[in-house]
This record gives C-alpha cells, structure tokens and sequence, in this order.
C-alpha cells in the first residue's frame, strides 16, 4: 500500500485531489493511476469512497467531504450536474499553484470566479479533451503543460453563474437576500430557468439534457446570463412574455401553466426570491386576481401548495381545511373558476407546532424508549391518554399530546433521588413488564405508583433520559408487585430464582411436575406458579443436573450412575439428539441408599 502524504483541500475537487495523488506517486497519467486504484472516476468509485480511503492510506471523512453525492447540502458537489466526459481547468489558477476547484466540475460553469477567464477542456497542442480519466496533474496525457495554455476572457454572465454556484451572489445581488451559505437549490433552479427560457420548435419546454463541455455551458446558460446582469428587469420581461403569449385564463397559474407550477415547487431563498418576484411583476403588470387578493403581494400569506409544502401535506388537504374552515384562510376565485387559496404564514406556524406536538403511537414509543405492549399498558393504567379526535388541532396525525407527556416524565425524572451502597440492583422502567410479573392490576398499580412519585427513580441516568431509560431500585419494584400478587412467581421468575433453565421450568410445568395454572395475557399465554407449589416441587424432586454440581461431576455421568442403580429419572425434555431437565424423586433416592 502506498502511503499517501497529502490532503484533501477545502474547495478542492475530487478529480483534481485524485490527479495531485496520482502526480505524488510518480504517475504522469491519471489513468494509470485509477488503474492502481481499482475504479475509473466514474458511480463505481463514488460508491467504493471507503475502500478508495482505506487504499489511499487516508481518513475517509477527508474524501468524503470532497466528493459528489446525490442530493448534496452543497450545489458544487451534487453528482446529478458533475461534467462525465470533461474536466476543464483554469490555467492561470494552476499557474498560481492553485488546485483544481470544484466549481469546474458543475456543468453550468464554464469560467473561472478568480481570475474571470474562460474554462479550457482541451489540449491546445494534440486538441484532446481533457477528462476526469485523462491527463495529468499538471499536464495534458501529451506532455504539454496546462498551465501555459492561453484562456479568453469570459463574458460578464459566465463569470456571475460561477460566482452564484460558489455563494459569492444571489441573484439580486443584495446583502438581504443573499443566502448565509450556497442554495442547495441553486443547479435545479439554473437547470429550470436555462432549459424554459429557449423557445423550442416542438412547443415542448424543460426536456433538453445537461451541456458536457463548456462551448455547450456557455449557448445552455445564455438566457441565465442575461437573467443574472439584468435582475430583475429581465425576469420580469421573462414573465411578462410568457404572460402574453398566454390567451388562457386569468391567473398567474392559469398563464404560465407548467413554468409556473415548476417555479412554485422550488424551495430555499433562491426559489423564494423568484417566486416573490414573479407575485410582484403579475400583480404591477396584470392586475392578476391570484395577486391582487390578499396575500398575493404581501410576505405575511402564502399560497396553499406552497404551505403545503412547508408542512409536508397534500395541498389538497390544506384547501379542504380551510374550506371547512378548520384552519384560517382566505378562497379567492377567478371570473372563468379558478380558485386560489391563501393561508397566513401565523397559521401555518400554528400547524407546523401542532403536528410537532402531536405524535403517533409509534412516535411515543421511540421517544420514550419503551416497547408497544407497555405504551398499551400505560394507557390502561391511565398515565398517558390520547387526546380525543374532537379535541385535537387540525390537520394533525398523532393522536397523543407530546407536551403533557414529557411534563409527566420530567416530572418522574425530577424526583431521583441519590444512589446508595444498600439500594443493590435497579431495572430501567423499559423491563418493568408482564415478564416480571403475571399479574396485570399489580403491574398497573406500579406504573400509577411511578407517575404519582410512590416510586421514585435512583439517580443512574441523567434527567434528561428518555422514561425507559429512567431506572428505579428493584426491591421497590418487586415489593410493589409483591404487595398484591404475593407467593405469584412467572417461569422468568423460577428460572432467575434458582438457576434452572427457563424452557425446563416450563416443560415441568406442562408436564404436571410443577403444579401451575395457565394465565391469559393479551399477546400470549403464561404459567403462574404459587410459591407453595415451587416448595412442594424441591421438596419430592431433585434435579439431576443441580446433583451432578454438588458432586463435581457431569448429568451425563449422573443420569449413568442412576441406571446402574436402577434409580429412574423422570421430566426429560427431548432437545435435537440430546435430553436435559432430569428429575429424581427423593424418595427413590432414599430407598436406594436404605438398600445399599
């Protein structure tokens, strides 16, 4: 394994680290160098990113945070829009001894932010493309330099979608609406204005494929220069174009028909920019109904399908509510029966509080850390409650109100009180269950005892725990249980008490060794054994395994020894090609040693 000694550099790409890489190791051509890696660059080695790190002799995290992925927080790295066939550069930027960058890697980028001269993706000696496969760090697959190739300059648009991809402007080009970090949304958003903004001889609008080298970057994003030296003017020409190339209707979404619905579904700032943009032009040009009503022009409304959206529902469920008048809003209608509804962004907060608050039972059980059956417990014991449909907000799915809940548990975690060197051994509120007891009003008594503080947590966890974590001494607990299911023991019960193994207990039990009676509960049968019963048990049969251990020797030996006595053992169960769970009657132990 060759060690590699460098470092992935912040904004540095993918291609251009695997080209320094390759230059470390003495390869001239990354090729030869992808060959000794196992993978050309390509989905293959994207998803073996591990095995490439391990191979590398480096952290993954470090090639991780360079390297393209499928809905990436960062527009220059999304793989969706990474160039296949090219990896154009900047020769003045290598010159610099800087390295490759990944804004070159973005198909939409064909000049360079720094020095604002055009992408070269050729040799300009042997008129090869430059790939990510080809070349090397410092030269083309031909030997000849990149650095002393001569770029053009690159006109004002090609340098503003460079600077727009690495977060250096917005389209306004205001500090107030400049987004803190680069719009993930940023390649749809250029994807969607560039691909609708060509007049297409088929009618048919946003099908076009991605351009693959700069020449084709630069006729694709041609209508997005414009867009970004002339904001807003030209958008707002943009809209009203298409406006009046639309005899349809009488709303914007009648008008623009699909680039509306499209524009609309973008989220982020970028995409509210635009569409707040869009509202303003409609509404100073055309009088749209949808604009003019209230809430079109004004940022404290929303449209129904965009609230939708922040709210994770169907916008057909939003419009129904406020229909019905469950939730706040306001219907407006055009004259040809286009209906638009908006909702106040206060009553969206409102909802989106609600929904927050308001869990499923699936929910609660991972919020608090407990299993199904002991949710349904809780709820039996009236601890926790759902709140009645009347009584819920609307437009909510969950049927138990969050808050209360955790003021409860909180409640519980409050009362810990300090471990001490007598407390022994505690059990988390997760194992207090129908598997430590099998009598079910005594179980719910306990839970009733915990919310109320009859029982009292030990401090073993933080407050802030989840309440199955939250533990609480046993010997509370067993008392509690105890105190109205006394001389009751469960198999578990005999098993932990004294040592035998749980599917033997059970067998005798079935078997009519262990007297027991067989209780329902509501996922399973379990068998109840009295005390008196275990006692009588131990006192007619001893186990052969529990002898074997006395005498230091093994059951197998035993079991021998009692044939060869002619003592009968009784109780076996039968387990693959073997037997365990012996019993020996006492008395047949006793004749035998009075015989002898």
């Amino acid at each position: 394994m060759i060690p590699i000694k460098i470092r992935p550099d912040h904004g540095e790409s993918l291609t251009g680290f695997l080209r320094r890489c390759a230059g470390s190791q003495g390869y001239t051509q990354l090729d030869d160098f992808l060959r000794w890696l196992g993978h050309d660059y390509g989905r293959p080695l994207i998803e073996e990113l591990p095995g490439i790190a391990e191979r590398l002799s480096i952290p993954l995290a470090e090639i991780d945070e360079i390297a393209p992925r499928a809905r990436a927080t960062k527009p220059l790295l999304e793989w969706r829009f990474q160039r296949a066939n090219r990896d154009p550069f900047c020769p003045a930027c290598l010159e610099e001894g800087q390295h490759w960058q990944q804004a070159w890697r973005i198909c939409f980028v064909s000049a360079c932010a720094k020095h604002e001269l055009r992408l070269l993706d050729a040799c300009e000696r042997c008129r090869q493309p430059i790939t990510p496969r080809s070349g090397g760090y410092g030269s083309c697959g031909c030997g000849y330099p990149l650095s002393k190739m001569r770029a053009p300059k690159a006109d004002a648009g090609e340098v503003e979608v460079a600077r727009l991809l690495q977060g250096e402007r917005s389209f306004s080009d205001s500090a107030d609406d400049r987004p803190a970090h680069p719009d993930p949304a940023t390649n749809r958003i250029l994807q969607f204005l560039a691909s609708h903004s060509r007049r297409k001889r088929t009618g048919k609008e946003g099908k076009e494929g991605l351009p693959s080298d700069v020449a084709e970057a630069i006729s694709y994003m041609k209508p997005v220069h414009d867009l970004l030296l002339n904001w807003p003017a030209s958008f707002d020409e943009e809209v009203a174009e298409r406006w009046r190339r639309s005899a349809r209707g009488q709303t914007a979404a009648q008008r623009l028909g699909r680039w509306y619905q499209q524009l609309m579904s973008i989220e982020g700032p970028t995409g509210r920019l635009l569409q707040d943009r869009l509202v303003t032009v409609v509404k100073q040009r055309f009088g749209d109904p949808y604009a003019t009503s209230k809430g079109g022009g004004d940022k404290s409304w929303l449209a129904a399908a965009q609230a939708a959206r922040r709210l994770g529902l169907r916008a057909e469920r939003l419009v129904a509510a406020v229909a019905s008048g469950a939730v706040p809003g306001h219907i407006h209608a055009s004259g040809l029966g286009h209906r638009h509804t908006v909702i106040s962004i206060e009553a969206v907060e409102e909802i989106r509080l609600n929904r927050a608050n308001y869990r499923t039972g699936k929910d609660l059980t991972e919020f608090l850390s407990i299993s199904k059956k002991q949710l349904a417990l809780l709820m039996e014991a009236g601890v926790i409650a759902e709140v009645p449909v009347e009584e819920r907000p609307p437009l909510v799915e969950g049927r138990f109100k969050l808050d209360t809940i955790v003021a409860a548990v909180e409640a519980i975690a409050s009362r810990m009180v300090p471990t001490r060197e007598t407390d022994g051994v505690t059990v988390p509120f997760r194992e207090i269950s129908l598997r430590k007891t099998t009598d079910r009003s005594a179980l719910l008594r306990v839970y009733r005892a915990i919310f109320d503080g009859q029982i009292v947590p030990v401090e073993s966890c933080d407050q802030s725990s989840a309440l199955g974590d939250i533990c609480f001494r046993a010997h509370d607990v067993r008392e509690a249980l105890r105190s109205s299911s006394l001389g009751t023991m469960s198999v578990q019960d005999v098993s932990r008490v004294t040592g035998w193994k749980y599917e033997c207990v059970s067998h005798w039990c079935q078997q009519g060794f262990l007297k027991a009676q067989r209780e329902a509960l509501p996922s399973r049968e379990v068998w109840a054994i009295e005390i008196s019963n275990l006692s009588e048990f131990q006192s007619k049969y001893v186990v052969v395994a529990d002898l074997a251990r006395r005498r230091g020797t093994t059951s197998r030996a035993m079991i021998a020894s009692c044939e060869r006595a002619g003592i009968p053992t009784f109780g076996s169960k039968v387990v693959g090609t073997t037997t365990r769970g012996h019993l020996l009657e006492i008395g047949d132990l006793v004749s035998a040693l009075a015989n002898h």
